[in-house]
């Protein structure tokens, strides 16, 4: 089993019961509960101890936290208890009552005393104190007092209160240090190799608490909270729908908690319910009243026996099997009834059916019923023909049921007239099917048909009747196949063709069709004959053309003349001109209204202020003179144009200012300077000449000059639009590491060329930053204009992850094995690599066997998906020292039992050099050498084919063990006959 520590795990002990049996309890100590161990009741004489059976391995560190009550006689109470660490688990109380709290005797031995009594002799201060000696001499004057006494509680002298203190002993293999705490502070502290120095390289001790009482008593309790290198990792089978309790330790006034969460009847509390679901591990994290956090794990396996898919009750069809699967993923067996071992099991008629599933500790029960229910009668009758103009009725009626015909038809009776196979499916109301088929042929009908045209006016006689319009008549028989039979004729009436002629003509003119001759406007009617032998009418359309009087208003320019038709007209007045139109032919009258307009000229002035200009036709004018200019009127024709330009002086003015741009929430002011004018106005209704301003835009001021002409000048002032900005933050990839990132993207707003300060840094162009550990961080940014932001973000440290290998030193025989196991916290794991790789199979790469031949420290290194790295290491010790086991009897009698005297060597023994016997003068009787443990030569008890007497004989062993050491074995063995 994997150790870990503290946690545990137990449905049918009581915990009386379960810590009763890791202690020896001796005296008068009892096991009250909840691991609180009275050692002495508050009576003269009384002694008690407690020891735990396990021993702990002083090679590695040690964590014991307890709850101690040292009673609440304080003037006459007494003596006190002890802490003991020694060679074994079962030391008795003897003769040890009093001051030297029934410890006496124990040696060698590592103690810390808790004496509230200043007893004769013993060198005592006067308050309740505390000490660490050794082999349990409690004599503060003497050499084995190692560290104290000093006062064990801090706070108080008197530490006989009634109440529970908090007393905690750590052991630091690393630095080698012994602490004591009382009520979370450190009272004592020793630092010694104490494996060697006390207790002469041996590492396995145990451990326990004694105290005793005098003639002053005490009741005295002891609570072990946690024991860090005694209590066990635990792993247990839990049965699907079984509950039972975790155990974790249980501190005072501390916090508990759990997680996994899930199947707990409490994640706060020491001693949960589990009713877990699936297999879980759960990790409880424990918070001290000192605020000493410790961690511990147990694994809770929950077989998954329930089936995959498993039907319920059940209802079947006639004919229908059932194939009832309860493979379950931890199912190992299986069992139905009725008798079948399989995990599938086919039912083919009703009844119950029962299957229990089992993974050899757990076990699954689950059932199914299963009923027959009758298939549907279906009968739609034998094959049969209709007449394809005949319908027939399929009948599938039954009761409670629904259909479906291949048709798609959903009802019961089904009408049909299509040569066909039909079939009918029928469900009944348990779900049950079944069908029928039948044949349906067509007996052909004889349909003849007759087409007849006529023109307008005729008729066409049939079936005793004359018809002259469009119709068709029908007249029905009986075929000879027995199905009615039509003969029908159509008839359809040819048209008479109507032909529409539409013709202009031109006044006094004249159109002739068919040999008449038309004049005047109108709509005529004439008769023809047509390709189809009738009739046809022609309708002629004739349209008259008038002549047209247009009236037409032309201008043109002096000196140029007009044209129109083939006359020319230069000067004003009205013309009728006679003109042909292109688009009818006909004549056409324009009544022509001709002016001339004349070329004429006229004089302007105008006046602008300096700086200002004027537009004289094609000309720009900006300076006083005369300008003459040819334009066009509004007839198009020139026209002479001239202009006196007068340009009076505007006074001067120009905006100053210290700076034009200022940073959000300040201001900047302008200063406007003039000559030649006076009274400013600025575009924002101040009329002062200097300004404060505290918004941006565009600023303009206008100066008044005498002659009423302005003079302006305009500025723009910007404000710095608040900076911003986007900061990308790459964390370190692993706990502790250095290479965390901040990236600033996208900064806008201010007024551009940007600087980046971080913490404590200069400003400067960057704006990414490497090289970081987890920390807050403080970003500023500043722009052109000196404007600031700031902002603070926290690059974190990806979750903690951590890896353990229980039992991190080992001590082992020569030739041995043993299993080293790694726990993790996570699961994404990239790779586990074991150095060295000697000496080591790997089972997988959580576990692995070792057996190396000397001692070996192992490391694993464990990358996880993201390249974080981490690493352990365990210590395997390895003894020079092996077992050959030689019998010392032996009886060479040929009955089959022990008739040869041979070696059995231990895995570290390599080969047996050297395997001889003597008798008692000496004399060899048997040699052996070189050979394996598994050749396995032996003496038969003869010497030179003659049985050897019944008695004492030696013999000697040198083997080669397999660190190439040698190692002489001697001793006797009993010949009997």
């Amino acid at each position: 089993m994997r150790k870990l520590f503290t946690l545990a795990l137990f449905s049918c002990l009581s915990l009386s019961q379960l810590f009763s049996q890791d202690y020896n309890l001796r005296n008068d100590c009892v096991l009250l509960a909840d691991r609180c161990f009275r050692l002495t009741e508050d009576k003269n004489k009384s002694m008690g101890a407690f020891w735990s059976k396990k021993a702990i391995d002083l090679n590695k560190s040690f964590d014991l936290i307890t709850r101690i009550n040292f009673g609440d006689n304080n003037a006459s109470g007494g003596d006190g208890l002890a802490f003991v660490i020694c060679p074994s688990d079962n030391y008795i109380n003897s003769g040890g009552a009093g001051s030297n709290f029934g410890a006496f005797g124990v040696d060698p031995a590592l103690s810390v005393e808790f004496d509230n009594l200043q007893s004769p002799g013993y060198n005592d201060p006067s308050f309740d104190h505390c000490a660490i000696v050794k082999n349990n001499i409690f004599v503060h004057s003497l050499s084995t007092n190692l560290v104290g006494p000093v006062q064990t509680s801090q706070a108080n002298s008197n530490i006989e209160d009634g109440k529970e203190h908090s007393v905690r002993f750590t052991w630091n293999v690393a630095t080698k240090t012994f602490k004591v705490y009382v009520d979370c502070v450190e009272r004592l502290s020793y630092q010694s190799d104490i494996v060697k120095n006390i207790f002469n390289n041996q590492n396995l001790m145990y451990w326990g608490f004694t105290g005793a009482c005098g003639t002053q008593t005490n009741e005295q309790i002891v609570c072990i909270e946690r024991a860090s290198s005694l209590d066990q990792y635990n792993e247990m089978t839990l049965c699907l729908g079984e509950k039972t309790n975790l155990f974790a330790a249980h501190p005072a006034n501390g916090a508990v908690s759990w997680s996994s969460t899930i199947g707990l009847s409490n994640v706060a509390i020491f001693n949960p319910v589990c009713d877990a679901k699936k297999s879980t591990l759960y990790t409880v994290y424990n918070t001290h009243q000192c605020n000493w956090n410790y961690t511990d794990t147990v694994k809770i396996t929950v077989p998954q026996l329930k089936p995959f898919a498993f039907p319920k009750n059940t209802e079947l069809c006639e004919k229908q099997t059932l194939e009832a699967k309860a493979t379950a993923l931890d199912g190992k067996s299986y069992s139905w009834n009725p008798a079948s071992t399989d995990s599938i099991f086919t039912i083919s008629k009703a009844g119950d059916y029962k299957v229990t599933i089992s993974d050899g500790k757990c076990t699954w029960k689950d059932s199914v019923t299963v009923v027959y229910n009758p298939l549907p009668k279906v009968y739609l009758g034998k094959d049969t023909s209709i007449c394809a103009n005949k319908n027939v009725v399929l009948n599938a009626q039954q009761t409670n049921a629904t259909y479906l015909w291949s048709n798609g038809n959903l009802t019961a009776q089904n009408t049909v007239n299509q040569k066909d196979t039909y079939w009918a499916e029928v469900t009944s109301d348990k779900g049950c099917k079944a069908s029928d088929t039948i044949k349906i042929d067509i007996k052909p009908i004889f349909n003849t048909t007759q087409k007849v045209e006529i023109c307008a006016g005729d008729f066409f006689a049939f079936a005793g009747n004359n018809f002259t319009n469009d119709t068709t008549i029908c007249v029905s028989y009986n075929a000879k196949n027995t199905c009615d039979s039509t003969h029908c004729v159509t008839i359809k009436r040819k048209p008479v063709p109507t032909f529409n002629v539409k013709k202009d003509i031109c006044k006094g003119d004249f159109f002739t069709f068919n040999t008449k001759k038309y004049s005047q406007t109108g709509i005529y009617l004439d008769t023809l004959t047509a390709k189809n032998g009738c009739d046809s009418l022609v309708k002629i359309d004739l349209n008259v053309i008038e002549i047209d009087s247009i009236p037409l208003k032309e201008f043109i320019c002096e000196k140029s003349s007009y044209a129109i038709g083939n006359q020319t007209f230069s000067n004003s007045g009205k013309y009728k001109v006679k003109l042909v139109d292109k688009q009818t032919g006909c004549d056409s009258i324009v009544l022509l209204d001709l002016k001339v307009i004349p070329l004429r000229g006229f004089t302007g002035k105008d006046t602008i202020c300096e700086g200002e200009t004027l537009t004289f036709g094609t000309q720009t004018l900006s300076k006083s003179g005369f300008y003459e200019e040819k334009l066009k009127n509004q007839y198009g024709c020139d026209s002479l144009v001239d202009m006196t330009l007068l340009v009076v002086p505007t006074p001067k003015v120009k905006i100053t200012t210290a700076k034009a741009a200022f940073c959000k929430d300040g201001n900047t002011t302008l200063f406007a300077n003039a000559t030649g004018g006076q009274n400013f106005t600025w575009n924002n209704g101040q009329d002062e000449k200097n300004i404060k301003v505290t918004q941006a835009g565009t600023y303009k001021v206008f100066v008044n000059g005498v002659n009423g002409c302005k003079g302006s000048d305009s500025i723009v002032v910007r404000e710095s639009k608040p900076i911003d900005f986007d900061v990308q933050l790459i964390p370190p990839s692993c706990s502790g590491y250095t290479d965390g990132k901040i990236v600033l993207k996208d900064i806008i707003g201010g007024l551009g060329n940007y600087s980046v300060k971080l913490d404590k840094g200069n400003f400067s162009a960057a704006q990414s930053f490497d090289k970081l550990k987890e920390n807050v961080y403080k970003i500023v940014v500043k722009d052109t204009l000196g404007c600031e932001v700031d902002t603070s973000v926290a690059l974190l440290n990806p979750k903690p992850k951590s890896i353990q290998i229980v039992d991190s030193q080992q001590t082992i025989n020569l030739g041995d094995s043993t299993i080293v196991e790694l726990v993790t916290s996570f699961s994404d794991i990239e790779s586990i690599v074991w150095t060295p790789n000697k000496d080591l199979e790997k089972i997988n790469t959580f576990e692995t066997w070792v057996k190396p031949l000397e001692n070996t420290l192992y490391k694993i290194t464990v990358k996880d998906s993201a390249g974080c790295v981490m690493r352990d290491s365990v210590m395997i010790n390895v003894k020079d020292s092996i077992n050959v086991f030689v019998p010392n009897t032996f009886s060479p009698n040929l009955d089959g039992t022990n008739d040869e005297f041979k070696v059995f060597p231990s895995f570290g023994v390599e080969k047996i050099l050297y395997f001889s016997v003597y008798d008692r003068w000496g004399n060899q009787l048997f040699e052996a050498k070189d050979f394996t443990p598994q050749d396995s030569k032996s003496w038969d008890g003869e010497y030179r084919n003659v049985a050897s007497e019944t008695g004492v004989y030696s013999y000697m062993v040198r083997v080669l063990k397999k660190n190439k050491k040698e190692q002489w074995f001697r001793g006797d063995v009993m010949l009997m006959r």
